[in-house]
Formats: structure tokens, sequence, C-alpha cells
């Protein structure tokens, strides 16, 4: 059987939001974030970056969103093999602007990770 999921908001389009890939530096070493860190150290921290660059206006628009809405980008980070879960940076954005460009971190404490770690940028 067929199931269709309809969110209770309005979603935007997926090119209104352009985020580069992952940048990580896991042990001080920095570099585009891999799917695997074979050599990671749990004593090292993993310290996280992307750079997202919103159309302000299109998100708006398409949203259905006035002047006096607040909208922010932020990264939440989630570990499979400990259960904890945690945020990095966010911003607000500015709905007078044409484009936005955002920078996201986040700094991990290795200790708080283990097995899978899924990290998601949302906008909200």
């Amino acid at each position: 059987m067929t199931r269709v999921v309809s969110p209770p908001f309005l979603r935007a389009a997926r090119d209104v939001v352009a985020a580069e890939p992952w940048q990580a530096a896991a042990g001080g070493t920095p570099g585009p974030l891999q799917a695997v860190l074979p050599h990671w150290d749990s004593n090292a921290g993993l310290s996280l970056l992307r750079h997202v660059t919103v159309d302000v206006p299109a998100l708006t628009n398409q949203c259905g969103l006035d002047s006096s809405a607040t909208v922010r980008v932020c990264v939440v980070w989630r570990s499979s093999g400990t259960a904890l879960r945690g945020a990095g940076s966010g911003a607000d954005l500015l709905l007078s602007e044409h484009r936005q460009e955002v920078i996201l971190k986040a700094d991990i404490p290795g200790h708080l990770l283990g097995g899978d770690i899924h990290i998601y940028t949302q906008l909200y």
C-alpha cells in the first residue's frame, strides 16, 4: 500500500538552499568530511564547518512567509552509538537580503560520539 506523507507546512524547492560539502578536522587534520573516518581517535573531537547560501526571497515566497517571520539555519548531530545528540552553531536569516551566506560550525567532543554520526543542516 502506498503511503502519502504531507507535512503540515509549506516547503521550499531544493535549489533555494545551496550547501557546500561538510569540511572536518578530525584530530587536527582538515579536509572534506569522509563517510568513514578509519583512523579517528575517540579522544579527539570532531570539528565541522559548512558554507550555506540561501535565496531568501524565494524561500519566503515559496513558504508563504511575511517580513515579520524569523527563519534560522543550524547544524544538529546525532550519534547512534551513544544515543546522544546536540547542536552546533546557527544563524537567523535577514529577510531583507537577497542571498545570504552562512557558515555553520560544530565542535563535538569525541567522548560523545560512537557508532554512526548523523549530521543535519536544518532550516526552520
